[in-house]
């Protein structure tokens, strides 16, 4: 059974009895109207079919399909018509690169889906082309001029009967769409990177699962708020790492700011701190400063030193940062090489012919080859400086003769920086000095701090100052006063004969009540 007949054009009407059929478009098919009485004539009111007539103009020949949906073979009928039709055809669904799905994901027995003709979406009509729009091809109701989507004619169990007669259906069934709503919702995407870097600086720094879901929950939080909630992606990425970094302090996990921005991959440093301090306001709380001392314990952990080598390597680093050789570097290849100094001073002979490289594969500690070896030379450097001012080391002195008095040097070390410090204001005001030679000390003097670096660090309040030091060590220690001037006396009368000496001797160390 045919899906649409047309008598010839001029029959009679069986309604009117007048010879005035025509072929006109009815809801975009072509029907065999009266023009008289303008009766639309079905198929049954037909008696005879002119279906496989020549087209007598030659200008036109609709093309309809015909298919059961039991899969057998179609038939073209071409169906004349005298009058001339619109430039455009109507299109139906005979691609054969369109192979639609049923109701269980299958292609089976969809055959008679492949070309079912569609239909427009606002006026329902079957006059639909294709054209070329911005470059892609878009599906377009003659009709009305409604775009109708490709993608929406796909098939389910459901298919919609359009003018179905007897065994032959034909229709489509558009696919419902996602809807995110409610448990189903996709989550922002700055919202999900966000919790990505909370996962990722969580698992740098060791959380347990419990400080882990605690510092997703303060994001979750944090990002409700109308200032982060509309920020930019980054400055969200910025807050989840963050949040991991301020749970982390706040359960005394010893880390670092530059720790935090090597994890998290943000280079902008003050993208970061904005964040940290957008996580402080909020929760009312704020970090405190982190001394490099405090990390002594952390990063040595794997080699299992006693309380009193961590404590030694803490003083070392102090006069470190006197000197001026921590700034700028990270904090392993300053607390590494510390470290070694201090452990090949436990036994020189033995221990001197050890590289670092060895040391720290046998004690499983990492550190950067290139900059700890720096590192590790300029303190070296900065170390014989500061022996060469103790009055009982005798000169030539090099990095294996220094390692017998980093003792002394420790419990020295505000008076022999004072009188390098001495040393270096001479320097700088003589007048007409000759350029200095090899043997001149200031050549190799540490930098000291400028003033304004003085003021800087008076202002800081002490609160913040307040770190957790190795077990056995007070924030005491780290500036414990030196001997007292008789004590001292005491020591230089071992080396110098007449008092005449000892004198001069204490001028140049600086004592206050010897400048009159």
């Amino acid at each position: 059974m045919s899906f649409s007949l047309l008598a010839t054009e001029g029959s009679e009407c069986p309604e009117c009895g007048e010879k005035a059929l025509v072929t006109e478009y009815v809801g975009g098919f072509p029907k065999s109207v009266c023009s008289d009485c303008g009766t639309v004539l079905d198929e049954s009111d037909l008696d005879y079919i002119y279906a496989n007539e020549e087209d007598k103009t030659g200008d036109f020949a609709d093309e309809v399909y015909e298919e059961s949906i039991d899969g057998q073979d179609t038939e073209q009928n071409p169906i004349s018509s005298s009058s001339k039709p619109p430039k455009y055809s109507s299109v139906t669904a005979n691609s054969e690169k369109e192979k639609p799905l049923n109701y269980n994901g299958s292609q089976e027995n969809t055959a008679y889906l492949q070309q079912a003709p569609r239909t427009c979406e606002s006026c329902h009509g079957r006059n639909l082309t294709q054209e070329l729009i911005n470059g892609n091809e878009q599906l377009i109701c003659r009709d009305c001029g409604y775009f109708v989507e490709e993608d929406n004619f796909v098939s389910t169990r459901e298919v919609a009967v359009i003018d179905g007669q007897g065994d032959t259906t034909y229709g489509w069934v558009r696919a419902p769409k996602p809807k995110f709503t409610g448990e189903g919702r996709q989550p922002p995407e700055g919202k999900t990177l966000g919790i990505k870097a909370t996962n990722v600086v969580s698992r740098a720094l060791n959380l347990d699962a419990e400080l882990t879901e605690q510092a997703v929950k303060l994001y979750e939080k944090i990002y409700e708020t109308e200032g982060v909630k509309r920020a930019s992606i980054s400055f969200k990425e910025a807050i989840g790492a963050t949040c991991a970094y301020f749970i982390a302090r706040e359960n005394g996990v010893q880390v670092t700011f530059k720790f935090l921005q090597n994890q998290s991959g943000i280079k902008n440093i003050k993208l970061l701190t904005k964040a940290l301090r957008t996580v402080e306001s909020e929760n009312s709380q704020s970090t405190s400063y982190l001394r490099l001392e405090s990390l002594v314990s952390p990063i040595l952990a794997n080699a299992c030193f006693s309380p009193e080598f961590q404590v030694k390597v803490s003083h070392l680093i102090s006069i470190c940062e006197k000197g001026w050789v921590t700034q700028g570097r990270k904090q392993s290849n300053i607390i590494v090489p510390a470290a070694y100094i201090v452990w090949q001073a436990g036994d020189v002979p033995r221990r001197f012919k050890k590289s670092l490289s060895e040391f720290c594969t046998d004690f499983k500690l990492h550190y950067f080859t290139r900059n700890a070896s720096e590192t590790l030379q300029i303190i070296r450097n900065l170390l014989i400086t500061l022996a060469k001012q103790l009055p009982w080391v005798k000169p030539p002195i090099d990095k294996r003769k220094m390692l017998f008095h980093i003792d002394d040097i420790i419990k020295y070390q505000r008076t022999v920086f004072s009188k390098v410090e001495g040393e270096r204001n001479l320097s700088k005001s003589t007048v007409g000095a000759s350029i200095p030679n090899e043997n001149c000390v200031h050549q190799s003097l540490p930098p000291l701090h400028p003033p304004s670096m003085n003021r800087k660090m008076a202002e800081i309040d002490p609160k913040d100052l307040e770190i957790c030091l190795p077990q056995g060590m007070t924030h005491a220690d780290l500036d414990k006063p030196e001997l007292a001037e008789s004590e001292f006396e005491e020591e230089l009368s071992v080396y110098l004969s007449t008092e005449e000496e000892v004198q001069a001797k204490k001028i140049c160390l600086g004592f206050s009540h010897c400048r009159k």
